[in-house]
This record gives structure tokens, C-alpha cells and sequence, in this order.
């Protein structure tokens, strides 16, 4: 959907919460479960408009950021900054 928006000169803007910050980990192997991988389409995507991720969703599963991989740059928010970004958008969409 990112992608398709950014064809259409329409920079999204990406968050990552609950079990969608598992997505930013490093050194996954998505094809060994039989899943497609996102990293290289996501590496791509951060040049472009970065990414965001929930702490307090990284926080109740244990993640750091530093357990990301470097290629995303991902951007952490807490609740009230989440919250911000909701309210700067005219659109939400979730996955």
C-alpha cells in the first residue's frame, strides 16, 4: 500500500505497533517459514519517508531499538507522539 501511495506522490507515514514491530527486527529469514520478505521494499520505503514504531508496543514484547535492523532507521514514539500522528492525518489505514 506504501508503495502504491508513493507511486501516486503520496508520502505516507508508517507506524509499526503490537506484533507489526516484529516486521523491523534484523537478520530475519521470512522465506525459511515460507513468508515473503519485506526488508528489501521496507529498506527501500525509509529512504523515502521513514519509519515509526510504538515503545510501548517494543516495550511489552522485550524489543530495543537497537534489535532493528539499521537499514530502516525506524523512529520511536511514545503513546502522546503516537497519538499526534493520528490526529496530523486525514486517513488511516491498518493492517
Amino acid at each position: 500500500m506504501a508503495t502504491a501511495m508513493i507511486a501516486m506522490d503520496i508520502l505516507p507515514q508508517m507506524l509499526f505497533i503490537d506484533d507489526g514491530v516484529y516486521c523491523l527486527l534484523k537478520d530475519q529469514n521470512a522465506e525459511a517459514a515460507g513468508l515473503a520478505s519485506f526488508q528489501e521494499r521496507l529498506g527501500t520505503i525509509t529512504d523515502l519517508i521513514g519509519l515509526t514504531a510504538s515503545s510501548d508496543s517494543m516495550r511489552q514484547r522485550k524489543i530495543k531499538s537497537d534489535d532493528f535492523s539499521l537499514n530502516h532507521k525506524v523512529k520511536t514514539l511514545s503513546l502522546d507522539e503516537t497519538a499526534q500522528l493520528f490526529s496530523q492525518n486525514d486517513a488511516v489505514i491498518t493492517f
